[in-house]
C-alpha cells in the first residue's frame, strides 16, 4: 500500500520519518460536520509554500487530548475559528506512518495510506473544553 502524496513525500530526503510501531491514539483539530476537508495537509492547502517541508505532507496530530486542547488554546484566534472540535482515533501500523515530529513531544505527524478513510478513522469527536 502506498501513502497519500507518496511521490511528493519521497522527493524529500528522509521523509517520512520512521514509523512508531504499535497502535497510538491520536487527536486532530477538525471542522464539523466532519468530512475529508479536515484531513488535507498544509502542503496541499498552501501550495507551493510547504512543498519541501516533510511534516507539511502529513497530518498534524497529538497523542493526548490534554496536549491537543493546549495546542488549540495556543493557536491565534483566527486559526482557532477554523476548527469546531477534536477528532480522535486509534492509528495502527496498517493505517500509515506516524511519528513524534517536533520539539513538542506530544505532537505527531501522521502520513495516512492512500486508500484510508481518515473520516472513519477519526470518527470520535471531543470538544475543546476541559
Amino acid at each position: 500500500m502506498k501513502l497519500n502524496f507518496k511521490e511528493e513525500i519521497e522527493a524529500i530526503d528522509g521523509c517520512p520519518g520512521t514509523n512508531e510501531s504499535g497502535t497510538k491514539k491520536l487527536y486532530r483539530f477538525v471542522k464539523l460536520p466532519l468530512d475529508g476537508k479536515s484531513f488535507i495537509p498544509h502542503s496541499v492547502k498552501h501550495k507551493p509554500r510547504f512543498k519541501n517541508n516533510c511534516i507539511a505532507w502529513g497530518l498534524s496530530t497529538y497523542d493526548t487530548l490534554k496536549s491537543a486542547r493546549q495546542a488549540y488554546k495556543n493557536l491565534p484566534e483566527t486559526r482557532r475559528a477554523e476548527f469546531d472540535g477534536i477528532a480522535f482515533g486509534d492509528v495502527k501500523d496498517i493505517d500509515g506512518t506516524k511519528y513524534q515530529s517536533t520539539k513538542n513531544l506530544r505532537h505527531y505527524t501522521f502520513f495516512p495510506l492512500e486508500k484510508l478513510s481518515c473520516v472513519a478513522l477519526f470518527a470520535n469527536i471531543e470538544s475543546y473544553e476541559n
